[in-house]
C-alpha cells in the first residue's frame, strides 16, 4: 500500500472502522481481513501506528493469537498486524509485553522450533514469527523485552544443531544478534546454554559449503551474531580464544 493510501485510510476513518469491526465481528474470515487491512494501512506509518498503540487493539491481537479455536491464517494476521504495529516504536514494545502478545509470540515460537520438521514446513509462519520477536525487542533496544525473550535461546540453539536450512536459521540468528545486543547479562546467558559453541561449530560446518550463496549468506549471520555475544564482554571473548 502506498503513504499516500495509508494516510488516506487513517484521514478518512478507516483505521477506526477497522478497529471496531473486529471488536464487532464473530467471523473469522472478516477478522483475518481486517486485521490484514490494518497491518498494511499501519505499516511504516507513524501516525497510523501512534492512532492505533492502545490496549484495545493489542487485546485483540491477543485474543487472536492466544484463542483456543483460531486458525493458523487468523494467528499469521495477527502477528502481521502486531509486527506493524511496534517496529521502531518503543511505547508498542511495552503494550506488546503487557497486553501477552510477547508471551503469545514466545508460545508460538517454542512450539514451532520443538515440533520436529514442522519449523520448515511452517517457514513462513515461523519467519513471521521471529521477525516479530525482534522488532519487540530491537530499535530501540528494549531490556525487559530482552530479558524475558532470553528464555527462548536454548530453544534457539537446540534448533541449530537440528536444522541446517539458511531459510530457518538466517531469521533465528537475527533474533540472537538483537537479544545479546548491548546486553551483557544475555551474553552470559548465550554462554552458559553452549550458544557460542553451537554457533562456532555451525561457522565450521558451513566453511566446508562455502561454493553455495545461501550458505554464505548463513555464515556472515552466524559471524554477526557472534560478534554480538562478544562486544563488551571481556569474558566471552576469553572463551572464544580459548576454544
Amino acid at each position: 500500500m502506498a503513504d499516500e493510501a495509508r494516510d488516506y485510510v487513517r484521514e478518512s476513518g478507516g483505521l477506526l472502522y477497522l478497529y471496531s469491526l473486529l471488536q464487532t465481528t464473530d467471523f473469522p474470515n472478516i477478522k483475518i481481513a481486517a486485521l490484514f487491512c490494518l497491518a498494511s494501512a499501519t505499516e511504516k506509518n507513524v501516525f497510523s501506528q501512534t492512532l492505533l498503540t492502545q490496549h484495545g487493539v493489542f487485546s485483540i491481537i491477543h485474543g487472536s493469537l492466544h484463542g483456543v479455536t483460531s486458525t493458523d491464517k487468523l494467528r499469521q494476521a495477527a502477528v502481521f498486524l502486531l509486527l506493524c504495529l511496534v517496529a521502531n516504536n518503543g511505547q508498542s514494545q511495552n503494550e506488546a509485553r503487557d497486553s501477552g502478545c510477547l508471551a503469545d509470540l514466545m508460545g508460538m515460537f517454542r512450539k514451532l522450533v520443538t515440533s520436529g520438521n514442522n519449523v520448515i514446513s511452517k517457514a513462513r509462519q515461523f519467519g513471521l514469527v521471529t521477525s516479530a520477536l525482534s522488532v519487540c525487542i530491537n530499535n530501540p533496544q528494549n531490556e525487559e523485552n530482552q530479558r524475558l525473550c532470553s528464555t527462548l535461546l536454548p530453544h534457539i540453539f537446540s534448533l541449530m544443531m537440528r536444522v541446517s536450512e539458511p531459510q530457518t536459521l538466517c531469521p533465528v540468528l537475527s533474533l540472537v544478534g538483537v537479544m545479546v545486543a548491548n546486553n551483557v547479562f544475555n551474553q552470559d546467558r548465550v554462554k552458559k546454554c553452549g550458544g557460542l559453541d553451537t554457533m562456532a561449530s555451525l561457522l565450521c560446518n558451513l566453511t566446508n559449503r562455502s561454493g553455495e550463496e545461501d550458505c554464505l549468506t548463513l555464515a556472515v549471520q552466524v559471524v554477526g551474531a557472534l560478534d554480538s555475544c562478544l562486544t563488551e564482554n571481556d569474558s566471552e571473548k576469553i572463551f572464544c580464544v580459548e576454544e
